[in-house]
Order: C-alpha cells, then structure tokens, then sequence
C-alpha cells in the first residue's frame, strides 16, 4: 500500500479481556495520531461463521451486517457497542476477535462519515465490508 515504508505503522494485539466500550475508548485514545499521519488500520470481518459457509448469503449474516453499517453511518455509538445484543449476533460471529478492530478505527474515527468502498458478502457467512474513514479536506 505504501511501497516506500513512509507511513508509521504500530501494531496492537486485542485484549479478549476488555469490554467493547474499553475497545473503542482506546481508538479514541488513538485518534489523535491521525492528525500526525499516522494510518489506523484494522482488520476482520463483520461478519465471519465459517461453519455456515453457503453459496446463498444467509438472511441473519444479511442482517448483521446491514446493522453494522447503518450504526457506522449513524453514528450510533451505543448500538454498535451493544452488538452482542442483535438478535443475529452468535450466528454472525461466534467469535468476535475478527469484529473488535473495528471499534478501534470507530473510535479514532471522531466526526468522520464512513465511507464503505467493498460490501461483498462471500460464501454466505462471511462479510467483506470495508469502511474507511478520512479528514473531508484530504482528497484520495
């Protein structure tokens, strides 16, 4: 992506012990590196059930996902810390380590929009979703 190495990069390891809301006060800690250049960066999936794998998107991944992204777009902060409380939840991820670096980059996102440039839902259970956030005055 940066083929010269000149972007600082850090890398972070989640903390399975913290709580959705200590996951995203830690993004907002994180914000303020934005504004030195530094790229925040985090990966998984919204959605993410490998044994539902299907060649039909499944109603509840479907569901979960489009969740996800009206809560970014929303900004519902409240309901995207609740995820756990979306009626699709287990379904949609059994296990949240591919979810949680998402509430790192929401945090540090401050009064972003999101802008989601991949919605691809793959094999029936795994969304592609890609959301990015950037400053209204940087032109990409």
């Amino acid at each position: 992506m940066y083929p010269d190495a000149d972007i600082p990069v850090i890398q972070l390891s989640l903390d399975e012990s913290l709580s959705p809301e200590e996951h995203f006060e830690i993004g907002k800690e994180l914000a303020a590196l934005r504004s030195e250049g530094v790229l925040i960066l985090g990966s998984g999936n919204v959605v993410l059930n490998l044994s539902a794998l299907s060649p039909e998107t499944h109603p509840w991944a479907a569901s979960f996902d489009e969740f996800v992204k009206r809560s970014l777009t929303e900004t519902d902060t409240d309901a995207l810390l609740r995820y756990e409380k979306h009626p699709d939840f287990e379904l949609a991820l059994p296990t949240d380590e591919h979810f949680l670096p998402l509430l790192y980059v929401f945090g540090a996102a401050g009064n972003d929009e999101p802008r989601f440039f991949n919605e691809l839902m793959f094999a029936g259970s795994i969304s592609m979703r890609c959301v990015a956030y950037w400053d209204h005055e940087l032109k990409l």
